[in-house]
């Protein structure tokens, strides 16, 4: 990731993504593409990335018709999973505070293994 933030252009804007990411874009929309994560968590069975086609850099800044393609691509996601349980998360705003590398708007779509205790 360090490379990508030198060399001044940004890993999910979608002129370079197909250049720099290794799996392929399973589903696009207006406002979102899907990919699965090169590098998916430790423990995950599933590990995606839901993109904003545009260099978007925080929640807040997400256009409204852009909210209700996310949801769709969730439930698609989902779906095409086969999955009954998911979470989703963002990190939003200063870097330095969210520990993520990348200043472009995505949602991580994570799936882990079945548990057979609820800790609830």
């Amino acid at each position: 990731m360090k490379s990508y933030l030198k060399s001044g252009t940004c890993h999910f804007c979608r002129k370079d993504f197909e250049k720099k990411h290794n799996s392929p874009i399973i589903r696009e929309g207006k406002h979102w593409f899907i990919t699965p994560n090169d590098y998916p968590y430790k423990g995950s069975t599933h590990h995606y990335f839901i993109v904003s086609q545009k260099h978007i850099t925080g929640f807040e800044k997400i256009p409204s018709e852009a909210s209700s393609e996310l949801i769709k691509m969730v439930a698609w996601l989902k779906k095409h999973l086969k999955v009954s349980g998911y979470s989703l998360f963002i990190r939003s705003g200063d870097l330095a505070y969210t520990g993520a590398t990348l200043d472009h708007i995505h949602f991580h779509f994570l799936v882990g293994k079945r548990k057979t205790k609820n800790y609830c």
